[in-house]
């Protein structure tokens, strides 16, 4: 395949899947169904969680990003162990032959039945470990191991070799030193070697779940189904344990890490009965008193069978009770309790849980939305997971610029991990695109102002909603970063350069920045400031004072006059209702020329042009 071509399947695969972070995340699950025809679901069990794992720590895959056990005759023969380089650099190569030797000690631990030598473990090696559990002692003597690196360089082959051959001679000596009598061998594979372009459908496998008395199955007339039933809290956590936050991908959000949840709130209280289930010596609570306390988690499969004692599922995801469930996988594997657990008590926890069975997508939206209307939450977070935001999240990434299409998203990865900020967004180092701010930006420069100043409507909406994020609006990403510029600035300049906060009468900035932002913008199309949109669009500045400065002195009136007709037109308003604003802007666009005839999404539709958004 064309280092393209491969890069486009590797986002398609993103958007389908939601994976990580970003759709270098999906890089090694991608290639695992590619290549060996598994499915999405187990190449993603298969694969690292890269970005941010489990407990909120980059890292501990030990430079494994992937596993495979290749079989012949029903038998595993080979285990294949992948590192991924998302990139087309060569130096990248070699440093993904140097992360392999991290993970030799790791996978001869788990060719030997020896649990983790380390605190703190990604899925990966979690899941590879339990997949050679499996493998008859005498089969896993005489596994073959592949150790791969995959990237996107499509250099000469010659190249190739001599820039990584240093690399691939010290893992070699590594590997021959630690695996003396297995066969192994070394490879890089390119673009070029990832075969063409295919589409796999492989089924999942089915996965079997405890489902307590008499589950009750309620059906419509599409044959979708929802069960409801009680089960095993330690199944659903051992399910994330082994698929991670993916599991999670369908909902609108994460966990919530802040200690407003995990210490006063419904985390904190939770992990307390938790302890006082499993950890107390005295007096202990009955484990089934948790069900008692407990609202339940909605499950979502592509399949379902019922079967004696349980329920068989397809592609399961949790739509409603991520919460419930990972802070149960903190507390069961966290370091201060895993040995301390009384493991009887914790088998006995149950939950009540309803499996929705069905094919149709929509149908799986709008239980997720309305599973989560019932939690403080907002209308934009009920989109987080639209495809529409999955594109623009990946549009912007490869500009380098962080889309928060989850709320807090940018200050989680920030506090835990700055270097994914720092290394993979680095026009974003002053903050981030938000999926709120851009709504409002966007609703204001098509003067739709009441959507700007009431977002909610946006989101809850329908046709505003497809109106907003249509094609047309969203055609130029450089012209979307400089709405959120200036989304970020508007207003401070109206209340602190221009003094507007100061006239105790008349509307406040935060009335006024919205249709002061529309006449701004619509200024800079009547003039064509191409090349400040260009110059202000290319990276996100925060409240940086050239950026601050350029925006007062643009509505100042020496330029535009819009900071004239603001004073004279809003701020002897006796009544200050949108009626009465509406009217101001209408008379302050009228007598500026600044109709609804300029059109600025058109004006800025190519401005793209001139700067590399194909690239990563």
């Amino acid at each position: 395949m064309e280092k393209d071509a491969v890069k486009s399947s590797v986002e398609d695969f993103y958007i389908r899947n939601v994976y990580g972070n970003s759709s270098a995340d999906c890089f090694p699950p991608w290639y695992l169904h590619q290549t060996y025809q598994i499915s999405e679901i187990q190449s993603m069990y298969q694969s690292s969680e890269k970005a941010e794992d489990m407990s909120g720590i980059r890292g501990y895959d030990f430079g494994i990003d992937a596993f495979h056990l290749e079989e012949k005759d029903s038998k595993p023969t080979k285990l294949i162990i992948i590192q991924a380089k998302y990139s087309d650099k060569l130096n990248y190569i070699s440093k993904g032959f140097k992360e392999l030797e991290k993970g030799l000690t790791q996978i001869q631990r788990c060719l030997q039945y020896l649990e983790s030598d380390v605190p703190t473990e990604n899925k990966v090696l979690v899941n590879l470990r339990a997949s050679l559990n499996r493998v008859d002692s005498n089969i896993k003597e005489n596994l073959s191991i592949d150790f791969v690196v995959i990237h996107l360089c499509d250099e000469d082959e010659a190249i190739v070799d001599n820039k990584i051959k240093e690399a691939r001679k010290s893992l070699k000596e590594k590997i021959e030193e630690t695996f003396p009598n297995r066969v192994c061998t070394i490879k890089d594979i390119g673009p070029r070697s990832m075969g063409p372009h295919q589409e796999i459908v492989t089924p999942s496998p089915w996965l079997s779940l405890s489902l307590y008395g008499n589950p009750i199955n309620v059906q419509n007339k599409d044959q979708s189904s929802v069960l409801f039933g009680v089960c095993n809290l330690a199944e659903l956590v051992e399910l994330y344990r082994g698929r991670g936050d993916e599991l999670f991908s369908k909902n609108v959000r994460y966990y919530l890490r802040s200690k407003k949840n995990t210490v006063k709130g419904p985390a904190g209280k939770m992990r307390e009965t938790l302890k006082q289930i499993c950890l107390s010596s005295e007096n202990p609570l009955e484990p089934e008193i948790f069900a008692f306390y407990h609202n339940g988690a909605t499950l979502f499969a592509s399949e379902i069978d019922p079967i004696e004692g349980g329920i068989k599922v397809r592609n399961p995801y949790v739509l409603n009770g991520c919460q419930t469930i990972k802070n149960a996988y903190l507390f069961r594997y966290d370091p201060n309790y895993k040995d301390k657990i009384n493991v009887s008590a914790w088998n006995r926890i149950v939950i009540p849980l309803r499996i929705l069975g069905t094919k149709d997508k929509d149908l799986v939206r709008q239980v997720t939305i309305n599973n989560n209307r019932q939690n403080s939450i907002s209308p934009s977070a009920l989109r987080a997971n639209d495809e529409p935001q999955l594109i623009l999240e990946e549009r912007f990434r490869k500009v380098k610029i962080f889309y928060q299409r989850q709320k807090e998203a940018y200050e989680n990865i920030k506090g835990r991990n700055p270097e994914i900020i720092e290394n993979e967004y680095t026009n974003s180092l002053e903050g981030y695109v938000d999926i709120e701010d851009l709504a409002r930006s966007i609703a204001a420069a098509s003067g739709e102002i009441s959507l700007a100043r009431h977002p909610n409507d946006i989101f809850e909406s329908e046709k505003a909603y497809n109106r907003i994020f249509s094609g047309k609006r969203l055609a130029s990403i450089t012209f979307l970063t400089f709405l959120q510029n200036l989304h970020d600035v508007i207003f401070v300049v109206l209340k602190k350069d221009m003094g507007f906060d100061q006239d105790e009468n008349g509307p406040k900035p935060g009335s006024l920045g919205y249709y002061a932002m529309c006449l701004l913008l619509r200024y800079l199309a009547k003039e064509e400031e191409f090349e400040k949109i260009h110059e202000f669009g290319h990276n996100l500045w925060g409240r940086h004072k050239q950026f601050r400065s350029y925006i007062s002195r643009t509505l100042d009136n020496r330029h535009s006059r819009i900071k004239g007709e603001i004073d004279e037109k809003f701020l002897d308003l006796e009544d200050k209702s949108e009626v009465s604003l509406k009217g101001a802007f209408e008379r302050a666009q009228n007598s500026l020329r600044l109709g609804n005839n300029i059109d600025v999404f058109e004006k800025f539709n190519n401005i793209d042009n001139d700067q590399d958004d194909q690239g990563d």
